[in-house]
């Protein structure tokens, strides 16, 4: 239960504060940049998905993170104007594929192949959501800044949620040796490999 507060109760805030910090650099050095509005999701993805790393560490980099966020944002830029639902089912799956922590060879791919179609449908459903609420905002409110919070939180909200493992712990390599009985079944596993290798070469 605290692993999954802890999973949320950080990096939603950090995205906020990363969507306020998107917006306002946005004024500072894109106002007069032809286009430079286009950075704004690549930017803000970059962000809330280091944000969403920071919650669940030990299982990918920082940078790793950042790279997976910004193509991400790049990814549903170029495709949402002409195909926005696409656009955010294909940026879902670069999230849920880039952030996922992997490890070994089944469990890798499992956890990969899951974590991807999480954010297939989670992206979609976070941005579909986060336009009403976010128009609500701005409607009621009356605030840019606050709306750029709130889509940060939003998105970050979503990030968390992929992340967040579907059975038991998951979530770093570390935590996959505390599974009962897995180092013994490790032992026994390498021990009778070692045995199956004299047999052959006393049989060669």
């Amino acid at each position: 239960m605290k692993a999954a507060i802890k999973s949320f109760i950080v990096p939603v805030p950090l995205s906020g504060a990363w969507g306020a910090a998107t917006l306002l650099l946005g004024y500072a050095f894109l106002n007069n940049v032809p286009l430079g509005y286009m950075f704004f999701y690549p930017m803000l993805l970059t962000g809330v998905a280091v944000a969403a790393s920071a919650g669940r560490p030990g299982g990918i980099s920082y940078a790793r993170a950042g790279i997976t966020g910004l193509v991400s944002g790049f990814i549903y830029l170029l495709v949402s104007p002409m195909f926005p639902l696409f656009a955010s089912i294909l940026a879902g799956a670069c999230l849920g594929g880039g952030l996922s922590p992997g490890g070994g060879r089944f469990g890798g791919l499992l956890d990969g192949t899951v974590s991807t179609l999480k954010g297939m449908i989670i992206i979609p459903l976070v941005i579909a959501s986060g336009e009403f609420l976010g128009a609500a905002i701005m409607i009621f409110l009356g605030s840019l800044l606050l709306a750029a919070v709130f889509w940060g939180a939003w998105l970050g909200f979503g990030v968390c949620i992929i992340r967040f493992p579907v059975f038991g712990k998951g979530g770093g390599r570390d935590e996959r040796r505390t599974i009962p009985g897995l180092e013994e079944f490790r032992a026994e596993s390498k021990e009778i490999e070692r045995d199956l290798r004299e047999f052959n070469e006393g049989a060669g």
